[in-house]
């Protein structure tokens, strides 16, 4: 069976700055399969990160935006990974870092 599912990610604070600490919360809806974890990426960049599961379809990490990002607005990549490794289906958000 394929994995698929509607995701939302939000981020506390939302406007995430250098030197900063962020919190990555994602719900999924309308899941079909089972979801492990979810994974982020920045696109363009080789940034990866692993939300753990925290509740029911409730995925979150804390991550530290390093102190040489420049502000700007990045796009990140998240998606679902069943527990057999099957990707499921990417979306992708605009992240704002402001300038600290």
């Amino acid at each position: 069976m394929a994995l698929s599912y509607d995701i939302s990610v939000r981020l506390d604070p939302e406007y995430p700055v250098p030197g900063g600490w962020v919190d990555v919360v994602a719900e999924l809806t309308n899941v079909t399969g089972e979801v492990r974890y979810v994974q982020a990426s920045v696109v363009g960049w080789d940034f990866y990160l692993t939300l753990q599961r925290s509740g029911d379809n409730r995925f979150t990490a804390r991550v530290h935006v390093p102190w040489e990002t420049d502000p700007g607005v990045y796009q990140v990549s998240v998606w679902g990974v069943s527990f057999s490794g099957e990707s499921g289906p990417r979306s992708q958000i605009s992240v704002t870092v402001k300038p600290r």
